[in-house]
């Protein structure tokens, strides 16, 4: 038994040297032994000592486990590939997004600059190309598991710096409850996702559902603070425009 294992591994250690187009004396010298200890192991007379399977397995381009059944691990071998793909793939999807988001923001910017009236309308395109890269590069950028959470983050702080520069360039006053609205719809959807994916002290750790319960009613609120205000101050404003239509009359 103990013999055909020793068979067993000099075939395989021969059948991976010659496939790499090695000679027993170059693959001894990239070991520093001997030519006639290679030719025992691949005749099967001995195993290499153990402190030369490491280097062995870096020559041969095996691993130590392949190494010692003396023979490939295919299922391995096809993670591996699939993994190096994915790999890949991940990174000429990150260089394509880079090209796209950055190509479309320069040319924005160029056209817009030679209107000769500065930086207008390319602002908001900008902030709408951040909307979008929220949800599709920043993903890629961040850790696997916070994948999520960074894109319900992301497309709720560029969502609102959208809506903040529309309104800037724009001249308009619904900003706050735009934004508030915005953000309270957003995160009804993806906050319990974002509360279950966030690492939490531990008191907050068994109240993750008291945690997003307590943060819609915040944004609640704020959103009908804002609301009431609006309409009371454009309640004082009708009132204050009817007074003065009557003592224009009078």
């Amino acid at each position: 038994m103990e013999n055909d294992k020793k068979k067993s591994f000099g075939e395989f250690v021969t059948q991976r040297r010659k496939a790499l187009g090695l000679t027993q004396r170059e693959f001894a010298d990239k070991l520093f032994v001997t030519d006639s200890a290679v030719s025992k192991w691949e005749r099967g007379m001995s195993y290499p000592d153990i402190t030369l399977i490491r280097d062995i397995c870096e020559i041969l381009g095996v691993s130590e486990h392949e190494l010692l059944t003396a023979s490939e691990d295919v299922e391995a071998r096809s993670a591996e590939k699939l993994a190096a793909k994915y790999r890949r793939y991940a990174r000429n999807f990150k260089l394509a997004q880079y090209i796209l988001y950055g190509g479309a923001a320069l040319a924005c910017l160029i056209c817009d600059a030679a209107d000769g009236g500065g930086f207008g309308w390319s602002l908001i395109a900008l902030a709408a190309l951040l909307t979008a890269a929220s949800l599709t590069l920043l993903p890629a950028l961040v850790p696997e598991r916070m994948g999520g959470v960074s894109a319900a983050l992301g497309l709720m702080a560029s969502l609102t710096l959208l809506l903040g520069v529309i309104c800037a360039a724009g001249g308009y006053g619904w900003f706050a409850p735009a934004a508030l609205g915005s953000l309270f719809g957003l995160w009804l959807l993806t906050g319990p996702y974002i509360v279950r994916r966030l690492p939490l002290p531990g008191a907050l750790k068994g109240r993750r559902a008291s945690l997003y319960f307590a943060i819609s009613l915040l944004l609640l609120l704020a959103l009908l603070g804002i609301c009431c205000l609006r309409e009371g101050a454009s309640c004082r404003c009708r009132a204050s425009s009817r007074a003065t239509a009557r003592w224009s009359g009078s």
